[in-house]
C-alpha cells in the first residue's frame, strides 16, 4: 500500500508545481506583453547585452564571433549571455522581445526548481510555499523586461544545489540557516506588510511615474526580504537531534 500512496503523491505534488509554474509563465508573459505595448516604452539593457548580441548575429555571412561582442571599456565581459542572445537574434522574430520571453520562461521555470530546493532542505510544505512566493515575486516579474545575464542566476544556483547535495553534510548545514519560528503574530504583520508592498509596486507597475526609480528599487528588495521573512516564520525550523 505504501508504493501506490507515494506515486500518489508525488503525482499531485507534480501537478501543483506544474500549476504554479504556468502561473508564473503566465503573469511575467502578460507583464511583458503590456509593458512593452506603452507608449516609449524603452528596454532597460544598462550593460549593452542586447546590442553586444546583434553584433554577433548581424555579420557579413550572418553568425560571426567578434571580440567587440565581450570589450566593455577597459573591461572583458563573459561571452555566453551575448551568445544566447545573438541566437535570439537570428530568429524572424521582434528583438529583444524574443530574448525577453524566453528570460520570463526560465524565470518561470526556476518555481519548479526552487519548489525541489525547499522539499530537500525542509520539507514539500516548505518546498510549495518558496515555488509560490517565487511565483509572485514582483522582482522576478519586473525583470522580465531588463536584459540582464542575472535572469538565469536562479537555474545557475540549482546546478550548485545539485553539487551540494552530494556533499554528506549539505542538509544538515543548510537547516542550520532557519531561525526557530517567531510567535505567529509576526507572521500576520510580516503579510501584511507584503499584502501592502505588492500593492505600491504593482501601482507602479500599472503607471510608471508614479514613484521614483530608487524607491522601486528599494521596494523591491524589501518585498523580496518580507517574502523570506515569512518563509522562515511560516516553515519554522526542525530541531536537532541530539
Amino acid at each position: 500500500m505504501t508504493e501506490p500512496l507515494d506515486v500518489g503523491k508525488r503525482r499531485s505534488e507534480a501537478v501543483g508545481v506544474s500549476l504554479l509554474v504556468l502561473a508564473a509563465l503566465a503573469v511575467r508573459v502578460g507583464y511583458l506583453v503590456a509593458v512593452t505595448r506603452r507608449p516609449g516604452f524603452k528596454w532597460i539593457d544598462p550593460d549593452r547585452y542586447a546590442e553586444l548580441g546583434s553584433l554577433l548575429a548581424r555579420g557579413e555571412d550572418g553568425w560571426r564571433w567578434t571580440l567587440d561582442a565581450v570589450l566593455y571599456l577597459k573591461h572583458v565581459k563573459a561571452p555566453l549571455y551575448p551568445v544566447i542572445l545573438s541566437r535570439f537574434a537570428l530568429l524572424p522574430a521582434p528583438y529583444p522581445f524574443s530574448a525577453a520571453v524566453a528570460q520570463a520562461v526560465a524565470s518561470a521555470a526556476c518555481v519548479g526548481f526552487l519548489f525541489v530546493i525547499g522539499r530537500g532542505l525542509h520539507s514539500v510544505r516548505a518546498g510549495f510555499i518558496a515555488a509560490a512566493l517565487y511565483t509572485i515575486c514582483l522582482p522576478s516579474i519586473f525583470d522580465v523586461a531588463v536584459i540582464q545575464q542575472e535572469s538565469f542566476e536562479v537555474l545557475a544556483r540549482r546546478a550548485r544545489q545539485r553539487l551540494l547535495a552530494a556533499l554528506p553534510r549539505a542538509r544538515e548545514a543548510a537547516l542550520l540557516h532557519f531561525a526557530p519560528a517567531p510567535p505567529p503574530s509576526v507572521s500576520l504583520l510580516v503579510l501584511h506588510a507584503l499584502a501592502l508592498l505588492s500593492g505600491v509596486l504593482w501601482a507602479h507597475a500599472l503607471r510608471s511615474d508614479v514613484l521614483p526609480p530608487a524607491v522601486v528599487s528599494l521596494g523591491s528588495r524589501t518585498w523580496l526580504v518580507l517574502a523570506v521573512l515569512w518563509l522562515a516564520v511560516r516553515t519554522g525550523a526542525p530541531t536537532r537531534r541530539g
